[in-house]
């Protein structure tokens, strides 16, 4: 059951990595079409329930990497670039057998 939360808090993570990738592209371009959409007042009943969501799943990320991985630049991208690094530390942890250990 755990790793099915797990799994879907870094499908949200990865959701919201991508919505803010083309967020800054759009901005790049002058398109504030994916900007308007996101501060309007019907998606803010959405966007609460996830930034709940990626708070708790980047809370147990940093205490993954302070029982396990003790690499600095690691825990530098993860409070500083914290939804884009997300994913990617997920995946590093999950290899690395640290989100659940095997007997």
């Amino acid at each position: 059951m755990r790793k099915i939360i797990l799994e879907f808090c870094f499908v949200i993570s990865t959701i919201v990595f991508l919505f803010g990738i083309a967020l800054i592209i759009f901005g790049i371009l002058g398109n504030d079409l994916l900007y308007n959409y996101w501060m309007s007042g019907d998606f803010k009943t959405y966007q609460y329930p996830l930034n709940i969501i990626l708070i708790a799943f980047w809370i147990f990320l940093i205490v993954i990497w302070s029982r396990y991985d003790k690499k600095t630049l690691r825990l530098i991208l993860l409070i500083f670039l914290n939804i884009y690094y997300i994913p990617f530390y997920y995946r590093i942890a999950d290899k690395n057998h640290w989100i659940i250990k095997e007997k």
